[in-house]
């Protein structure tokens, strides 16, 4: 739905109050900054799954016991890839609304 030509002139008017007043925060408002920022998000959590995939299957891989660094590098990547997967699917459910 579009504005009426005297809601955008008001719209307009605080907008130009706010980067007078306060330019930090008007800058901060930055939606293409914003996407493009929530975007890269998306892709170092995507490029952490990978890599929490790696590293558990090659922390199994090296486990010697119980207790060993393969099996301490499998639980980390384990959490790593939960936590990765766990922030897109959030994400893309933010996204949906």
């Amino acid at each position: 739905m579009s504005l009426s030509r005297d809601d955008q002139s008001k719209l307009d008017e605080i907008e130009a109050f706010t980067r007078v007043l306060d330019p930090a925060f008007a800058s901060r408002l930055n939606l293409e900054a914003a996407l493009r920022q929530r975007d890269r998000w998306v892709v170092r959590c995507w490029c952490g799954a990978w890599l929490g995939a790696v590293m558990m299957l090659s922390g199994a891989g090296a486990a010697r016991g119980l207790i060993s660094v393969g099996v301490i590098v499998s639980t980390y990547g384990f959490i790593l890839l939960l936590y990765s997967l766990w922030t897109v699917f959030q994400d893309r459910a933010r996204r949906r609304r």
